[in-house]
């Protein structure tokens, strides 16, 4: 079976031969995860939205902002979770838990984080589970700043990895869980 190629940057040749490996990536990997996007005056999005404060409608810049914000977290989760899936594939995913702590000093370090975003918090409750959890750091998640890739591949190895002892510790919790106990209920 042949197969085509649009040839865009470097010219082939006759009997060239390219090994994909894990040390050998194509073009497609460094444009997009080694690639730190600045203006022409070496500026971030986010350095020229904040500069963007005094020309643009309140509304649209807050809309640009949370987009930005936004896409950010969703980025920083998905690098996280394709790294646990290549790196660390026998703890729970980010996605597939709940999220927790495993004592009461740290579940209300995090009720008062959540309540400095205005997230609304109803209950705080006791749970068992039967399947894996994670202890992580979640200071060392990946940076929700304009840096390539990557570096937030790299920031994500370090968070699996990583003991979680500090004032961010979170516990992923993973399989069947049980509410053994409501501890407070703020409906």
């Amino acid at each position: 079976m042949q197969y085509y190629h649009l040839v865009t940057r470097k010219p082939m040749y006759v009997g060239q031969k390219i090994n994909f490996d894990k040390t050998h990536k194509n073009r497609l990997y460094y444009f997009f995860l080694d690639n730190n996007f600045k203006s022409k005056s070496n500026e971030s999005l986010d350095k020229i939205l904040n500069h963007l404060d005094s020309t643009i409608e309140h509304e649209d810049l807050s809309f640009l902002k949370d987009s930005l914000s936004h896409t950010s977290r969703a980025i920083r989760e998905v690098i996280t979770e394709m790294t646990r899936l290549e790196y660390f594939p026998l703890l729970p995913s980010r996605f597939e838990c709940l999220y927790g702590s495993d004592s009461r000093q740290g579940v209300l370090e995090w009720k008062e984080l959540f309540e400095s975003y205005n997230r609304d918090i109803i209950q705080i409750v006791k749970l068992e589970t039967t399947g894996s959890i994670f202890k992580g750091n979640a200071a060392l998640l990946p940076s929700l700043e304009n840096s390539s890739f990557l570096e937030k591949i790299d920031q994500a190895k370090k968070y699996w990895s990583s003991t979680a002892e500090n004032h961010l510790t979170e516990v992923l919790i993973g399989g069947e869980i049980l509410v053994t106990e409501i501890i407070e209920d703020f409906q």
